[in-house]
C-alpha cells in the first residue's frame, strides 16, 4: 500500500516566540541570505502575512516577493520585517584570530591572569583544581578545559557551536575570556609573558 506524504511546512510548528527565535537563529547559522529570507517568510506566514504587511508598510504581494528565495531586498526591508515580527538581530563574537592565542598547552601557566582577574573565586573565568581533570584549567563550575574553546575557535568553529557542545559553559564566561584575549592582542604584549 503506497504511503501518502504531505509537504513539510514549518509554519505548523512556529506557534511560540521561543520556536520562532530558534528557527530564525538556525537560519542565520546557515549563513545563506536566501535561506534567511525564506525563514522570515515562514515566520511572517505564521504570524499572519496581512498583519506583517500592514506593520511594515509593504503591500501583501510585495512582502511575499521580498521574502522569497529569488528576492534581493534592501537591508532596511529586512529590519522592518524583523521589527514587525517582534525579533531583532544581534552580533556576537564568533571567531578569534589564531594569532591572538599563540599559547602552548599545558606547558605554561597562561591562565594566571584570567584566574586573578576577579576578586571572588566564584566569579573567576577559569580555575584549576587537582581533583578536576588532574588540574587542567577549566571554565569555573565545569569540567570543560579552557584549551577546548581555543581549539574550537582556531579550527574555525563558531562560538555558538562551542556553547552548544558544552552547555555547562556560560556565554558570559566565554565573552570575558575573549575580551581578555582581545586586550592582550591590542596591548601588544606577548600573551605568554603577561600570564607569567
Amino acid at each position: 500500500r503506497p504511503v501518502k506524504l504531505t509537504p513539510f511546512d514549518p509554519v505548523r510548528y512556529l506557534k511560540s516566540d521561543a520556536a520562532i527565535a530558534e528557527y530564525l537563529n538556525e537560519a542565520l547559522r546557515v549563513q545563506d541570505p536566501k535561506f534567511l529570507l525564506v525563514a522570515l517568510g515562514d515566520v511572517a506566514r505564521a504570524r499572519g502575512m496581512s498583519e506583517i504587511a500592514r506593520d511594515t508598510g509593504l503591500g501583501r504581494e510585495n512582502l511575499y516577493k521580498a521574502l522569497s528565495s529569488r528576492a534581493n531586498p534592501r537591508i532596511e526591508t529586512i529590519f522592518r520585517v524583523a521589527a514587525a515580527l517582534g525579533v531583532r538581530f544581534e552580533v556576537r563574537v564568533a571567531y578569534v584570530h589564531p594569532g591572538w592565542i599563540d599559547f602552548h598547552f599545558p606547558h605554561r601557566p597562561i591562565y594566571t591572569e584570567l584566574m586573578s582577574s576577579n576578586t571572588s573565586p566564584s566569579n573567576a573565568i577559569v580555575s584549576q583544581d587537582p581533583d578536576i581533570l588532574g588540574g587542567v584549567a577549566v571554565f569555573t563550575g565545569t569540567r570543560v578545559p579552557f584549551e577546548t574553546m581555543i581549539e574550537y575557535l582556531e579550527g574555525g568553529d563558531s562560538l555558538d557551536t562551542f556553547l552548544g557542545d558544552f552547555p555547562s559553559v556560560h556565554r558570559e564566561q566565554v565573552i570575558q575570556a575573549l575580551e581578555w584575549l582581545r586586550q592582550l592582542a591590542t596591548s601588544g604584549k606577548d600573551p605568554r609573558a603577561s600570564a607569567l
